[in-house]
């Protein structure tokens, strides 16, 4: 009698709640395809999974009514201290006062944020929200599938990034958590105008994709197309950025369309030109585009520097791409079609270096170009420590044995060894790779032809580039087609206060920085 007086006073009972559980239960045959599992049909769904644990508990021991089966996935859960310490003693509490009557009542009054699974393919549903660290749990009395969030995912805190070394910027970079990348971007972009859509991709990984963008900056019709290349993906799994970037960019193009960043402050500034970011859950970096070429030759570090410096270190890196492409085939055809073009001095010099090696001049710039890019993959693939003193003393211990054993002739070496330079002053991996695909293709062109394929595989290749286009971009603006108001800001890194307009090759809804209209 005493327990029945003190009851009201144990768990205060909502408004409503009297009403709520004098109504009668729906039939079976009433109820939802989602309340008609039973507990076998539930764990049945996981009878090959080893990490997914299942515990039956009962609120009164007395009671048949108030078991609860909860299904739970382990490490991605805080499971221990959630189901003991929060989801059971409220659980408790909440059949003490009203049982298991209502559901409806169950979701108002149990002080958990309950997610009752949908009706149709409940199945998919359960699999999904235990695999992202959620509990499962199934009353047998209601017939009631729902899920508690208890997730507790493994990751790692945000670190200095590994391939874009930050000198003077920021040292917190992307981690492969989705989550945490958003907030290192809404961190440095405290603005309502900055968007986040979310999306999972993949039948069988459901990987959550996150997009990026300024909706009162970015071209409206880029996001648009952004989003329907998204939704026409129909794949097993996405694992990677790149394998998503090459689901959305053409097949054929040989030149990355989207540039790569694992710097949340690059990022931002991308956001605030006008351009969209995508976020993969499970990469550590993200991928930005509409993407020109002149992008990718741009690094995080220069909104760090003065423009003075980064001027340079741009221009020096624009240097090296064209160096790094050309220079070999440029060097071959000079080499064994058109010796008269040389200095004689240089011609004298180049010939009695070349006594007595058995190879063609083709033949020996294969060798060496072969040589270069085994070292180049081993040393990115080892780790730092050892893949940078293989490449050093590797390099040096070879070059030299290669000249004194009469194979490799030293102005070959020479012209390698520039090559790989230049072409490591290249930050954006993807495009190195293409720079090593075509520098190949252009060897192949001036070993045959001569001259006249070397300038033939050059205009091959601006042909290309010309027809290339990132998301309605062209790939050579603001240079073709040219935006005179682009250029400058495109190849130099301009002083900050002489940047009043947002490029217009991405068509901004909003164009002018608000720099100037405080002005």
């Amino acid at each position: 009698m005493l327990k029945r007086w003190l009851r009201p006073f144990r768990f205060q009972r909502p408004v409503g709640a009297v009403e709520a559980s004098s109504r009668p239960s729906a039939s079976p045959s009433e109820r939802p395809a989602v309340e008609l599992a039973d507990a076998s049909a539930i764990l049945n769904l996981f009878n090959r999974c080893a990490d997914v644990k299942h515990h039956t508990y009962t609120l009164n021991a007395r009671e048949e009514r108030s078991t609860v089966l909860f299904v739970f996935c382990e490490g991605m859960s805080d499971s221990q201290h959630m189901i003991h310490e929060v989801v059971l003693p409220r659980l408790h509490r909440f059949y003490e006062c009203y049982g298991f009557t209502d559901a409806g009542m169950l979701q108002t009054a149990s002080q958990l944020q309950l997610e009752r699974l949908p009706d149709d393919d409940w199945q998919r549903k359960a699999t999904q929200l235990v695999f992202e660290g959620k509990l499962l749990m199934y009353i047998p009395a209601l017939r009631l599938i729902c899920s508690v969030d208890i997730a507790k995912l493994p990751g790692r805190k945000p670190e200095e990034s590994n391939v874009e070394v930050s000198v003077r910027g920021a040292k917190d970079c992307f981690v492969e958590e989705l989550a945490i990348n958003a907030a290192l971007i809404r961190k440095r972009l405290k603005s309502p105008s900055l968007a986040y859509e979310q999306m999972a991709l993949g039948e069988r990984t459901q990987t959550r994709i996150g997009l990026m963008y300024m909706y009162d900056i970015a071209d409206p019709k880029v996001i648009q197309e952004v989003k329907q290349r998204l939704q026409k993906i129909t794949i097993d799994g996405v694992f990677s950025a790149t394998e998503l970037e090459e689901m959305i960019e053409p097949t054929w193009a040989l030149f990355p369309l989207m540039a790569y960043t694992g710097r949340p402050d690059f990022a931002v500034n991308c956001l605030t030109n006008g351009r969209f970011v995508l976020l993969v859950d499970g990469t550590p970096a993200a991928l930005i585009g509409p993407a020109n070429l002149l992008l990718l030759i741009k690094t995080p570090e220069d909104i760090h520097f003065t423009a003075l410096s980064s001027t340079f270190g741009q221009l020096l890196r624009l240097l090296g791409l064209f160096v790094s492409l050309m220079l070999p085939a440029f060097w071959l055809c000079l080499l064994s079609y058109h010796q008269d073009q040389l200095p004689f001095y240089l011609l004298a010099t180049l010939t009695v270096n070349r006594l007595g090696i058995p190879l063609s001049a083709g033949l020996e710039m294969f060798l060496a170009l072969i040589f270069l890019e085994m070292l180049r993959e081993a040393g990115v693939h080892l780790p730092s420590a050892i893949g940078s003193t293989l490449t050093i003393v590797g390099g040096l211990i070879l070059g030299d044995a290669a000249i004194r054993s009469g194979i490799l002739s030293p102005g070959i070496v020479i012209v390698g060894a520039i090559t790989h330079v230049f072409g490591a002053s290249l930050t954006n991996q993807a495009l190195g790779g293409t720079v090593s695909v075509l520098r190949i293709i252009l060897y192949i062109f001036s070993c045959i032809f001569g001259l006249y394929g070397f300038f033939l595989g050059v205009f091959l290749l601006l042909v290309l580039l010309a027809s290339l286009q990132s998301f309605g971009v062209p790939y050579l603006a603001p240079m073709s087609p040219p935006f005179f108001r682009d250029l400058p800001h495109a190849l130099f890194r301009l002083p900050l206060a002489w940047k009043r307009k947002r490029p217009k090759m991405l068509h901004p809804i909003d164009d002018t920085n608000q720099g100037e209209q405080s002005k």
